[in-house]
């Protein structure tokens, strides 16, 4: 296995993103355990009635799985919360239900980041538009559809780690997608670095009129795919794509920093235009992904759509965690990439994701700009090369 230099075949080599590691698994199962006893031993003297049944961890915590009493709560496992965080000398206890357990997950004694370089090389990188998450419980890989998430909603109280997931998703639709077959808009003052890259309609959108007229528009051509689609007997785009390929229309993916803010100064024209395109946007290739701080929610409350999809990533209270997911959990993260998704799954699952820095962003960018600047860029959907 090999990489082609990207000058060669006028494609991005992977060999532009570094390959980061932190810490190591720790395999150490029967310390894991003996920890799993003493969090029993804490809630049954507390008068939680537990019984341990067994460990898991994924890259930034460590869980544990309990069996409760028929009388025993989650609130009243929650109470001891404070007693778990003293004996292992942690704020960050998360504590929540799934498949009638209570599991209780503290920060891992060796933190470590999978590597997006390395995903790249996995068969799901080639499903239709891959959105990477990162890697969960017992090493499981999370690569999600952006087909079947509709729309997303990514929040949390660091503006920058917030923002790190869009910077993922763009990174990894330059070296994964064609501009040809995926369009993007980008709305937000954060994403004028990616200005000038190929798979832009048009040029960063910044100002609040120029906001409105590009969310009109998109919800017209919106509907304009859904009588295509009508017209042509089938169902949704892809299909439509698929049987009319000399009249194939690339798919679109909009991305919104501050859409709080943007609801708050827009007001009902924008939460009309989400909810349209909940509704109907997935039928018309059409997608969105929202970004949003929490600590400024809380400041200045607007009312969200209602986004299914939701990522947490650190919240600083459980406030906020709340708005954002409906329950608490998020403000126990670590931080650089840990976060619980909601939506995708019956419980809020938690994941690591990829290390990605600004210098591999700006190597990639620059690489991509050159190359279309000079007409090199591959007008080629496998940019990656085996």
């Amino acid at each position: 296995m090999f990489w082609v230099n990207c000058m060669e075949k006028n494609a991005l080599s992977v060999q532009l993103l570094d390959n980061h590691f932190d810490g190591v698994m720790d395999d150490n199962l029967s310390e894991r355990v003996e920890r799993g006893r003493r969090i029993e031993g804490i809630l049954c003297s507390s008068g939680a009635k537990v019984l341990f049944e067994g460990v898991y961890t994924n890259p930034a915590s460590e869980g544990y799985n309990f069996l409760p009493s028929e009388d025993t709560t989650l609130d009243m496992v929650r109470a001891c919360k404070d007693k778990i965080a003293a004996h292992f000398r942690t704020d960050k206890v998360r504590i929540f239900s799934f498949n009638h357990k209570i599991l209780i997950e503290i920060p891992a004694k060796h933190r470590r980041f999978p590597s997006l370089k390395d995903i790249f090389s996995f068969e799901e990188m080639n499903q239709g538009i891959p959105f990477i998450l990162g890697e969960g419980e017992n090493g499981k890989l999370f690569i999600e559809d952006i087909r079947n998430v509709e729309n997303l909603l990514v929040g949390g109280s660091d503006k920058k780690e917030v923002l790190s997931l869009a910077e993922m998703f763009l990174t990894t639709l330059l070296y994964r997608r064609s501009e040809e077959k995926v369009k993007v808009i980008l709305i937000g003052e954060t994403f004028k670095p990616f200005e000038g890259i190929p798979h832009l309609i048009d040029s960063v959108v910044t100002e609040k009129s120029d906001i409105i007229k590009t969310m009109m528009s998109l919800r017209s051509e919106m509907y304009q795919r859904i009588d295509r689609c009508y017209s042509a007997g089938v169902g949704n785009i892809q299909v439509y794509n698929h049987i009319m390929r000399d009249q194939a229309v690339p798919e679109i993916v909009i991305l919104v920093d501050k859409l709080g803010r943007a609801i708050d100064e827009i007001g009902p024209a924008i939460t009309q235009f989400v909810s349209d395109l909940t509704l109907r946007g997935r039928y018309a290739g059409i997608y969105m992904i929202g970004f949003v701080n929490t600590a400024r929610l809380m400041r200045y409350p607007v009312k969200l759509p209602n986004i299914m999809h939701r990522i947490a990533l650190h919240t600083d209270t459980v406030e906020e965690s709340v708005l954002l997911l409906g329950d608490e959990g998020a403000d126990a993260l670590c931080g650089e990439g840990d976060m619980l998704i909601s939506g995708f799954s019956s419980s809020p699952r938690r994941i690591q994701s990829p290390m990605l820095t600004e210098s591999d962003i700006k190597r990639v960018l620059r690489e991509v700009k050159n190359n279309s600047v000079f007409g090199l860029w591959e007008k080629d959907e496998a940019f990656i090369n085996l």
